[in-house]
């Protein structure tokens, strides 16, 4: 999926051209993403879209378009125990984009939004609610 939003940028926001919300709506892609647990595909996608930012003259900050995917990324990236990969996507993102990350506020849109975080691979695991499983070894008779 990191190459399809690669390419995908390339082909639109790095040529001027936006990408049509009836078409591919990354923030709703997002929310959705969140909600279900698919951040882990879905983050990298979004973020490689994002790249061809760099390329483009229309879509650079502060083009409201951007910084809203940008702000819906900084409030992911403050959550507790989100899995340090999907944080490090958006650090590259901001690095790539040479934008500080302080400079975008998050916004506010992810706690009107339910998710499950048992069973979910988009979380680290609590170690503390771990229940120790005993591994005896059964004596030789």
């Amino acid at each position: 999926l990191k190459n399809l939003g690669s390419w995908l940028g390339q082909l639109t926001i790095a040529r001027n051209k936006p990408v049509l919300q009836r078409d591919i709506d990354p923030k709703a892609l997002i929310l959705n993403a969140y909600e279900k647990g698919k951040m882990i595909a879905v983050i990298p996608f979004v973020a490689k879209m994002l790249e061809a930012c760099k390329a483009s003259k229309v879509f650079r900050p502060p083009n409201p378009w951007l910084m809203a995917l940008l702000g819906l990324l900084m409030e992911m990236y403050t959550e507790k125990d989100l899995k340090l990969n999907l944080k490090f996507e958006v650090e590259m993102l901001f690095k790539h984009l040479n934008i500080a990350k302080e400079d975008v506020p998050p916004t506010k849109l992810l706690h009107k939004h339910t998710r499950d975080r048992t069973n979910n691979s988009d979380w680290a695991v609590d170690k503390s609610t771990l229940s120790t499983v005993s591994t005896a070894v059964p004596a030789a008779a």
